[in-house]
C-alpha cells in the first residue's frame, strides 16, 4: 500500500508521537527523511484507520451564545458567550483516507464529508 501512496506523491506521513501516542514504533517511515520538511499547506490527505474517529475540536475566532448556539460578539455582549469550536482546519480542508480492513484498501472521503 505504501508504494501506491509513494507513486501518488503521498509518501510523507506525519503522526503524533507525544507522550500518549501509540505510534512511536512506526514514526520512522511516517516522517520525511532528515532534511526534508513537510509544508502543511501542501498536505494532500489524512490517513485514519477508523471512519468514526475524529480529531479533537479546537477553538475558532468566533463566539457563540452557549444557551442558544447562535453566533455573538463575545463575552462583552453576552455573559454566556463561549468560543465556537470546530475540527482543525487541516481536517476540514484535506481529503481523508480510511483503511477498510475487510476490503484491504483505502477509501477516499473528500474534505468536509467526515465532519
Amino acid at each position: 500500500m505504501y508504494e501506491k501512496f509513494e507513486r501518488a506523491g503521498l509518501e510523507h506521513w506525519v503522526v503524533r508521537t507525544g507522550e500518549k501516542s501509540t505510534w512511536p514504533h512506526e514514526r520512522e517511515w511516517r516522517l520525511p527523511p532528515k532534511g526534508k520538511g513537510v509544508r502543511l499547506n501542501a498536505l494532500r490527505a489524512i490517513l485514519i484507520g477508523d471512519e468514526a474517529w475524529r480529531p479533537s475540536l479546537v477553538d475558532t475566532n468566533d463566539w457563540i451564545n452557549a444557551e442558544t448556539g447562535e453566533l455573538c460578539l463575545g463575552p462583552g455582549e453576552i455573559p454566556s458567550a463561549r468560543p465556537r469550536q470546530h475540527y482543525p482546519e487541516l481536517w476540514r480542508q484535506s481529503d481523508i483516507w480510511v483503511w477498510d480492513a475487510t476490503a484491504k484498501r483505502m477509501i477516499k472521503h473528500p474534505s468536509v464529508t467526515l465532519d
